[in-house]
């Protein structure tokens, strides 16, 4: 291990006789589960470094470099142990700073993007994600366009018509890839949004952890400059914690070694087993996506003959855990560590599902249906998420107005951001309640 984390806060465990500063344990084993890595467990020290202001010269702004390495239009990179929402946040933010224009978001954003928004004062103008809408709504000043590529199901938006527009009319673009980290490494990043870094794209927000091997929390933003280091740190200490883990920084920095060491050749690898997988699958009586506007890593699977919850509910039984399942998919998110013997796992536990429905037949969600619908805007989302609200049943909070974002986790999608009347599509959610602001008394 040579990673320039792990070297930098192992020069210091070799070196420190004595802790006394944070965190409490001191680096002392005390019968734990985590007492190997005691020692690794520090914070901001001159002997160490400071996450959200690299010295040059530190172990931090060698990982950053690392990262921004794999795309050249890559100016910047901010690392974070607070995951993707952080700093997503953190971009919404640093926008909102330079104009006081509504930004144009995708609809099916991350409820993160919406609580920046309401922190922002900023508001929202929707849509589909698609160019060809964008540019229709471009015609005026915009603070930024936020959309997601890829997105929970695989799906990917058309990352180059996006930023061509946005590039035209001098408009950031932000693209939440939570889910696309892998793809910096997939041929050249060619299904990448940090592709287009250079050329319209202004940040690109990855979470590691999702796809990489990486400790849960680790995110990364990179930059194409448009945005300087210190705007951006500077919003990323309003959304994230003073004190970050730097056990979850050490995992990027092994990360980022190992994808430099093995990336391409792991990603090949699994890319052969997904590609078996879903020959299986549809084989099985199961419908999966054609890989065009698609990762190609991601696999939706959908139940011709079943609610895919149901199947997901007979994967776990077979002790196959997936990422989540509504009424149109089971979402599979493979591992670069995953072998043949997990995937044999995988497969047959769905094989066996079908085996046991295949004489059923149920009428199924398209997938060409909007996953997510506008809504009557009654108020602003900062006004909404800063009123009085009061907690209801789906029932009782149809025609009410929506006081906090209303998901379903995963994905995390807001089916109803704050600020917009409540319909009766709450009551498909399978959530127990809702927050609503509370009706001045008469």
């Amino acid at each position: 291990m040579n990673s320039p984390v792990y070297v930098g806060l192992k020069k210091y465990a070799d070196t420190a006789k004595a802790r006394f500063h944070m965190p409490g344990h001191a680096g002392i084993a005390f019968g734990s589960a985590l007492d190997a890595v005691l020692p690794y467990d520090v914070t901001e020290l001159s002997a160490t470094d400071d996450l959200h202001a690299p010295a040059p010269d530190g172990f931090f702004n060698s990982l950053s470099e690392k990262f921004a390495a794999v795309s050249p239009g890559s100016k910047d990179v901010i690392i974070s142990c607070a995951g993707s929402m952080s700093l997503i946040q953190a971009a919404v933010l640093s926008a909102a700073r330079r104009s006081k224009a509504p930004f144009i978001c995708e609809r099916a954003v991350h409820f993160s993007v919406v609580n920046a928004l309401a922190l922002a004062g900023a508001d929202a103008v929707w849509f589909d994600g698609k160019a060809e809408s964008l540019r229709s709504l471009l015609c005026g000043c915009a603070a930024a366009v936020v959309v997601t590529s890829p997105d929970y199901f695989g799906d990917l938006r058309d990352i180059n018509g996006l930023a061509d527009v946005c590039s035209a009319n001098e408009v950031p673009l932000i693209v939440d890839a939570a889910h696309g980290a892998h793809l910096d490494w997939f041929e050249r990043g060619r299904l990448s949004a940090s592709a287009r870094l250079d050329t319209g794209v202004s940040l690109v927000v990855q979470s590691l952890h999702k796809t990489l091997p990486a400790l849960t929390g680790a995110a990364i933003m990179k930059s194409c400059g448009d945005f300087s280091s210190d705007e951006l740190y500077s919003s990323l200490r309003m959304t994230a914690s003073s004190s970050p883990s730097f056990l979850i920084a050490l995992s990027a920095s092994e990360c980022a070694a190992f994808m430099e060491r093995e990336g391409e050749s792991r990603l090949s690898a699994l890319l052969g087993r997904v590609s078996a997988a879903k020959d299986k699958l549809r084989s099985f009586g199961y419908n999966i996506p054609g890989d065009e506007n698609r990762d190609p890593f991601r696999l939706a699977v959908g139940v011709p003959f079943a609610d895919p919850r149901e199947a997901a509910e007979a994967l776990c039984a077979e002790g196959v855990y997936c990422e989540f399942a509504d009424s149109r998919a089971v979402v599979i998110i493979p591992s670069l560590l995953h072998g043949d013997a997990e995937f044999e796992l995988m497969t047959r536990a769905f094989e066996s599902f079908a085996k046991s429905n295949a004489s059923k037949k149920i009428e199924t969600v398209s997938s060409d249906q909007p996953r997510y619908t506008q809504r009557e805007k009654v108020m602003s989302i900062r006004d909404a998420m800063t009123s009085q609200f009061e907690m209801l049943a789906p029932a009782d909070a149809v025609g009410r107005v929506c006081a906090q974002p209303i998901y379903s986790y995963p994905p995390g999608i807001a089916e109803y951001v704050p600020g917009e009347r409540i319909d009766g599509g709450i009551l498909s959610l399978g959530i127990k309640s809702a927050a609503v602001v509370r009706e001045k008394q008469s």
